[in-house]
């Protein structure tokens, strides 16, 4: 059984009196331990697609399987503890707060989630390279460090899922390489279930699976 299925999946946003659709349908299935992505053109439905897997946002239509439970129709409290406690989230934005250390920025995340406040922190850090710079602040770390602060805090965790959503875009092409290294060593090593949306083909190549998608559809697989 999938980890990750949808059935027809359909969004739509209203723009003034009209109904633009954004998604028209889609249907995937991601396997545990998969490492999958989505490419497509800008305006193609990718973000839209993972903030409804996510649970950020809702559907108009279709349904959403995740580890096994239906969470189209749940409750928004319900589906927030999902999300908290079985997946994790890498966007092109860090979203660090940017007075608290590297270290701090992963256990508050923790405790929000309410994941034990033990030396996980420091191991994820440490398995990220970043392991004498844990009490540095975000304004005192390069672009890349804080992408991997950032994933750092995204798998703490350790999730069922992982979502990233062009998690290399504002990084140069040394730093993205880096990044990518470090979700195929997730994938493999630690067996992490990876979705990852992105406009770049080279980093699309890292994934085991390509999924491609063109005006709110899946079109190749």
């Amino acid at each position: 059984m999938p980890i990750l299925k949808t059935i027809d999946l359909k969004k739509s946003y209203k723009i003034g009196a009209r109904w633009e659709p954004a998604l028209n349908g889609v249907n995937i299935e991601v396997e545990e331990g998969e490492f999958v992505s989505i490419v497509g053109p800008s305006g193609c439905g990718k973000s839209t697609l993972l903030h409804l897997l996510g649970g950020l946002h809702r559907a108009t239509s279709g349904t959403i399987f995740f580890d096994g439970d239906e969470i189209t129709s749940l409750p928004d409290a319900v589906l927030t503890e999902v999300r908290r406690k079985k997946m994790g989230f890498v966007f092109q934005r860090f979203n660090l707060l940017p007075t608290l250390s590297a270290r701090a920025n992963i256990e508050i995340a923790m405790k929000i989630r309410g994941f034990p406040n033990d030396n996980a922190s420091v191991e994820v850090l440490r398995h990220m390279g970043l392991g004498e710079k844990m009490h540095h602040k975000p304004s005192e770390l390069s672009i890349g460090e804080q992408q991997r602060v950032a994933i750092a805090r995204a798998i703490v965790n350790r999730p069922k899922l992982l979502l990233a959503d062009e998690p290399t875009g504002n990084l140069d092409s040394e730093n993205s390489k880096r990044i990518l290294a470090e979700f195929k060593r997730l994938n493999k090593e630690m067996g992490q279930t990876i979705l990852m949306i992105t406009h770049n083909p080279d980093a699309a190549n890292t994934a085991a699976r390509i999924l491609r998608m063109k005006d709110g559809y899946i079109v190749e697989r």
